[in-house]
């Protein structure tokens, strides 16, 4: 911990709770000390000079974020400091709290200071629910708050980044939860968030959260919350512990809102999910919100529909499945070649025209791999056109990783025939043959595939055959 901290008796986390106005002197010189002394440039070694900040040490580094998070969050000793969304987008300088959270935004990727790049528009909006839910008194008298995002599509889009840089604009903790951080069964559903953390009940764990401000994501929500029996929309039958554990989360979600306060909640809630396929929805009927109903019914294929209800979920944002356009792709560009001019391989393009007509084909997670492959390809001094070959070496749209939730739906629809619908394995199966035989197809034309032409005996053959049959249809 740095000497700072030592000097001015914060350096443990009692004493950082224990800032109260009484203290503002001593609490905005820490804190603007600190703001200070990061961004000053340093050189180190023969390197080009860079702000102290990117030098921080991580243990640092994590606990200046944690104390940045305990004063941007301590209405009882900072009662005056008012948090809507202009504190969490522009925070003032003036109060602790605001040095607090400037500091937390230099050094943790969020909606700005080179973190997210908002090209769906979505920051003003979600920082805006946040607020509302954190502090219900700015809600107007009759306003109902709302809370939950659902953020809809393809892999690379940057959904999960959002939530993570949601959490990092407001200075509260993430908690992610995938399908794989549950454990157990039915009877005893338990989480683990990481190798180091303990498993605790699922029960206990979400209502621990929910005590003091933060954010939940359910990454591929479609894993956690599969539609159970009674959803008409239901792709395929849940397993019993499938339909357990969305029933399990579909009390606590519920509970999460306080009803007699305007419906607010302390925990803001994010689904991220890559159904339905960009393919199978009309993007001409995202409107300018987001919103498509034609997607978000494709969506209750994936996903409990109960779970989707207006007072779960209150946003359902599909705007990731729209392709950018020329000025989103230029503050792609931007974003990404940042890293380059800053050390010294790029020299600042005069015109970001020509790379960002391109770059607005691509996901954000394309255009970052093909910047730094073409990187490796060439050390030393890069141009623009070395960035712009490596563009175009990127293949489509379709990326591996949707290739893998082909794969898993195809063992699903497998699993169900051979355990309901009364067909046997005649042989091992290439799973990756059958998925790239898939290609072209939707999901529907897989699953009528499956269902409806291969034998009662499932070999890899008269699957293959069944793609075909189902292919010359169209």
């Amino acid at each position: 911990r740095p000497g700072i901290l030592n000097i001015m008796n914060l350096d443990n986390q009692k004493e950082g709770e224990r800032l109260c106005q009484d203290n503002r002197r001593k609490g905005l010189f820490f804190f603007n000390y600190l703001n200070t002394v990061l961004d000053k440039r340093v050189i180190v070694g023969n390197n080009l000079p860079r702000p102290l900040k990117e030098y921080l040490d991580p243990e640092i580094r994590e606990y200046l974020l944690s104390v940045s998070k305990i004063i941007v969050n301590d209405k009882h000793n900072f009662p005056d400091t008012t948090r809507n969304s202009a504190f969490y987008t522009d925070p003032d300088p003036s109060t602790v709290p605001g040095q607090a959270l400037i500091l937390h935004h230099k050094l943790a990727p969020c909606f700005t200071n080179g973190g997210y790049v908002d090209v769906y528009g979505l920051k003003e909006r979600m920082v805006d629910v946040a607020a509302k839910n954190f502090s219900p008194l700015l809600a107007g008298s009759d306003e109902k708050i709302q809370n939950g995002f659902l953020l809809s599509g393809p892999i690379g889009t940057g959904k999960t980044f959002a939530a993570k840089a949601l959490a990092n604009q407001l200075a509260v903790p993430l908690y992610t939860l995938k399908r794989n951080c549950i454990v157990g069964n039915r009877s005893n559903f338990m989480v683990k968030l990481s190798d180091h953390d303990d498993e605790v009940p699922l029960g206990y764990f979400l209502s621990e959260i929910k005590r003091t401000p933060c954010v939940l994501l359910l990454d591929e929500a479609d894993k956690i919350l599969v539609p159970k029996r009674s959803d008409p929309e239901r792709r395929r039958d849940p397993s019993d512990d499938e339909e357990a554990l969305t029933g399990a989360f579909l009390t606590d979600l519920q509970d999460f809102r306080d009803k007699k306060n305007k419906g607010a909640s302390n925990v803001i809630v994010i689904y991220t999910t890559n159904y339905p396929p960009s393919t199978e929805i009309d993007m001409r009927k995202i409107d300018q919100d987001g919103y498509s109903q034609e997607a978000l019914d494709e969506t209750k294929k994936h996903i409990s529909s109960a779970s989707l209800r207006r007072g779960r979920i209150d946003s359902y944002i599909f705007s990731f499945h729209r392709l950018y356009n020329s000025h989103q792709g230029e503050a792609l560009v931007r974003h990404f070649l940042e890293p380059y001019i800053l050390a010294g391989r790029l020299d600042e393009p005069s015109s970001y025209t020509s790379i960002a007509d391109k770059a607005k084909d691509y996901t954000p997670g394309d255009i970052e791999q093909a910047f730094e492959q073409a990187a490796k390809k060439k050390p030393g001094k890069l141009t623009i056109q070395d960035l712009q070959a490596g563009l175009e070496t990127i293949a489509t749209r379709e990326s591996a990783l949707v290739s893998s939730e082909r794969e898993d739906s195809i063992k699903a629809a497998i699993t169900v025939l051979t355990k309901f619908k009364g067909k046997k394995l005649g042989g091992n199966l290439d799973f990756k043959k059958i998925t790239l035989a898939s290609t072209g197809l939707t999901d529907e034309q897989v699953i009528k595939a499956l269902e409806e032409f291969t034998l009662q005996l499932l070999t890899q053959e008269n699957i293959l055959a069944a793609f075909e049959k189902v292919r010359s249809e169209k």
